[in-house]
C-alpha cells in the first residue's frame, strides 16, 4: 500500500508543478589566468614563488623538452599557463577527467586536441615535471614526493 501512495504523491507533485525539472541557468565562475605577453611568456610578478621554482627547473632540468616547446607558440603559452597555475601535477592520460586548469590552459593556448603537435610537446614537459627521479617533481609536483 505504501509504494502506491509514494507514486501517487510524486505524480500529484509533478502534475501540480511543485517540482521544476527545467534546466537551470549555469554561469561559469569567472577565472582569470596570469597575464602573459603576446609570445606567451609570463612576467615575474604574475608567478608565485612556487611557480618560479618550477619554471626554473623546467628551463634547466627539462631543457631539451622545454626548447622544443618554446619553438611552438601554442606550447609556449600552454607551458606558461600550466606553470603559473601550478598545474603540472595533473595527468594528461585520462582525457575524461582532465583537471580544470589543464582545460583552461588548453583553451587559452589554442590546443584543443590531443592530436595537436603542440600537445605532444607539452606532454614531454609534463613527463619531466612529474618525474620524481630525474625531473622537476619536487618543485612542480610536490605531492608526488613522499617525505
Amino acid at each position: 500500500m505504501m509504494p502506491r501512495l509514494g507514486v501517487f504523491l510524486f505524480a500529484a507533485a509533478v502534475a501540480t508543478g511543485c517540482i521544476d525539472l527545467s534546466p537551470g541557468v549555469y554561469d561559469a565562475p569567472e577565472t582569470s589566468l596570469p597575464d602573459a605577453s603576446s609570445d606567451g611568456a609570463l612576467s615575474a610578478d604574475a608567478l608565485s614563488e612556487a611557480s618560479l621554482a618550477c619554471a626554473a627547473c623546467l628551463q634547466t632540468t627539462c631543457a631539451a623538452a622545454n626548447a622544443k616547446c618554446t619553438a611552438d607558440p601554442k606550447c609556449t603559452k600552454f607551458s606558461a599557463c600550466m606553470t603559473a597555475t601550478q598545474c603540472w601535477s595533473s595527468s594528461f592520460s585520462d582525457l575524461a577527467h582532465l583537471m580544470p586548469c589543464v582545460i583552461q590552459c588548453g583553451i587559452t593556448s589554442g590546443i584543443n586536441s590531443q592530436n595537436d603537435p603542440a600537445a605532444a610537446l607539452a606532454a614531454q614537459i609534463d613527463d619531466c615535471a612529474q618525474n620524481t627521479m630525474t625531473g622537476c617533481a619536487a618543485v612542480c609536483d610536490p605531492g608526488a614526493i613522499d617525505l
